[in-house]
């Protein structure tokens, strides 16, 4: 990537009678509102790159990086609030209107069969964890087989932790399906010997008008999860990174 003042970094992909609900967003770099390239029945959503900007020096900057794909994606997550969009990973780049008219009409059949699938929904990530660790402790013990009793005790209590954390997840699963439109579940990160775990990571796509419901759902996890040890992290509304095939990059 070089320096190009018509270069555009792009955001995404809506329909192109929403264009009037998003046009006055402001860009990723301050220079005014977000560009509009439409083609047909389809807008591409873009901030234009100023030109003394190097993206190939930008992208190999980690806290620039962070910066511009924090900006980026509290685009998508605003127009996602009214409009459904097509997200396109940071780093999708088009050169001018001639690159963005080629970009839909190459790839303007999946956009469209994306923006049918989402149509009306917004996504959300539930997430659970271990919660801090628990000691397990018995009662001082009077005599020896009060020991034992004890140590029976902490023993039961941890053998009986998994099958806990089981029946969390599935009593989660069960009550986050009802009323979303589809779920998908995400891979776990390798686990730690001993350390705090990640039990679950699934998103799910839910109705724009069923997102209060949704929440008020995950509002009661708490104390679904306080017997397994297990705390809730509820990250959304966004767009649907999850079913939308996003693009690695345009010339």
């Amino acid at each position: 990537m070089t320096v190009n003042s018509l270069s555009a970094l792009i955001h995404g992909v809506v329909a192109a009678t929403t264009v009037p609900l998003i046009s006055d967003l402001d860009d990723v770099f301050g220079l005014g509102s977000v560009q509009v390239h439409v083609k047909d029945d389809l807008a591409l959503i873009a901030s234009r790159v100023p030109g003394d900007i190097d993206l190939t020096a930008l992208f190999a900057d980690q806290n620039r990086v962070a910066k511009v794909a924090l900006a980026h994606h509290q685009i998508l997550a605003e127009i996602c609030t009214s409009v459904d969009v097509v997200p396109i990973r940071l780093g999708g780049v088009i050169s001018g209107e001639q690159t963005a008219q080629e970009l839909i009409r190459k790839d303007g059949d999946r956009f469209r069969e994306t923006l049918r699938k989402i149509a009306g929904a917004v996504e959300f990530s539930v997430i659970l964890n271990d919660g801090a660790p628990r000691p397990v402790a018995a009662p001082k013990p009077s005599d020896g087989r009060s020991y034992l009793r004890g140590r029976s005790a902490v023993a039961s209590q941890v053998h009986l932790r998994p099958l806990r954390i089981e029946a969390a997840m599935a009593a989660v699963d069960a009550l986050l399906r009802e009323g979303t439109r589809s779920q998908q579940a995400r891979p776990l990160p390798h686990a730690e010997q001993g350390g705090q775990q990640r039990r679950f990571d699934t998103t799910y796509l839910v109705d724009r008008d069923n997102t209060t419901e949704f929440l008020r759902r995950c509002s009661t996890l708490p104390a679904l999860l306080a017997d397994a040890n297990l705390v809730s992290a509820v990250r959304g509304p966004w767009p649907s990174y999850s079913l939308a095939g996003e693009l690695e990059t345009t010339s």
